[in-house]
């Protein structure tokens, strides 16, 4: 939920003049979800409040660099070449977002580094195998609590 936040949005897009150029897309899927994510020179999550953002390893499996908050919880996609962390705040988005569409900033390497880091870390099977490992230490804890 936008909180409203959409409405605001519109009213300040149209009075500044740029309607024709900012679209709000509904929730997306599918088809036209991988298209989004893959035809974006970069994927901006300017979020205030993340836990770790799914479009976030969304974006980077599609090899989009990530310009994101650092409320967004995922620093690691950041030191590994694969975005730009930015505060949530105004003059910060619009600095790092306009150093990321700089023709100096190589994009198409910030987008294999993205993909690289989330393929690397964040496939099935690592997951997996994460959890297998966390949910045996939490077995195996509890387990010496009871007998000990």
């Amino acid at each position: 939920p936008d909180e409203g936040m959409e409405r605001l949005l519109c009213k300040r897009i149209n009075t500044k003049g740029l309607d024709h150029r900012v679209h709000f897309v509904n929730h997306a899927t599918g088809e036209m979800k991988s298209s989004a994510y893959h035809g974006a020179e970069v994927f901006v999550i300017p979020s205030r409040h993340e836990a770790m953002s799914i479009v976030v390893l969304e974006s980077a499996v599609s090899g989009t660099p990530v310009l994101l908050s650092t409320e967004c919880g995922f620093s690691e996609l950041a030191k590994h070449g694969g975005a730009i962390e930015s505060k949530p705040d105004i003059n910060e988005l619009k600095k790092n977002l306009a150093h990321m569409l700089d023709v100096s900033t190589d994009r198409k390497m910030m987008g294999k580094n993205a993909r690289q880091f989330v393929l690397t870390n964040y496939s099935w099977t690592k997951t997996t195998k994460r959890h297998i490992n966390l949910f045996s230490k939490v077995i195996n804890e509890n387990d010496s609590e009871i007998i000990g």
